[in-house]
């Protein structure tokens, strides 16, 4: 599959959105929702998502400012991206995933805090992607476990896709407080 830092633009732009609408339109009584103390609540599945944004973009822009890079060529025009990033849908993250160590939500934080540390995450993330459309960052490689080595783009793209999966989470976790 081949997308251009537009389309991953473009999904940030479309998640922030709607994390923002469930913070803005959603009962506090029903963010805060716990079923159990093995879940999450809805603003804490923010605060991961808000977390894990910000660790990306402080090492992807670690590994950037090191990296010697060529100005953008064919990327401009769209990367390939790993098969198995494309077909992440909405259920992945339903899977008994473990949240890597240090992107748990620490402390309670109300709807217009986990949005500012949304926002801030999301303006790290624009700034990575506006310097991806201007050179050429693709060997700028990163480990996964999941997916072995992930670059630039691909990882990003990923952060978008993580983003995705959570919304559907909370879809399911806010389906569940009016059932309970």
């Amino acid at each position: 599959m081949r997308v251009t830092v537009e389309q991953i633009t473009e999904a940030f732009r479309q998640n922030l959105e709607a994390f923002r609408r469930i913070l803005h339109t959603t009962e506090p009584g029903r963010l805060t929702f716990k079923k159990d103390d093995s879940w999450w609540s809805v603003l804490e599945v923010v605060h991961h998502v808000a977390r894990v944004n910000t660790s990306a973009a402080g090492s992807l822009g670690q590994l950037v400012e090191g990296f010697r890079a060529e100005p953008a060529g064919d990327a401009a025009e769209g990367v390939e991206i790993q098969d198995a990033l494309e077909n992440i849908d909405d259920s992945w993250v339903l899977s008994n995933l473990q949240a890597p160590p240090g992107s748990e939500p620490e402390g309670e934080l109300s709807a217009p805090q986990a949005e500012r540390l949304l926002e801030a995450s999301h303006a790290g993330i624009k700034t990575l992607l506006e310097l991806g459309q201007k050179v050429d960052l693709r060997g700028v490689t990163t480990p996964s476990k999941l997916f072995g080595t992930l670059n630039f783009y691909e990882r990003v793209y990923f952060l978008a896709r993580h983003e995705k999966t959570h919304l559907y989470q909370i879809k399911l976790k806010l389906a569940e407080t009016v059932r309970s």
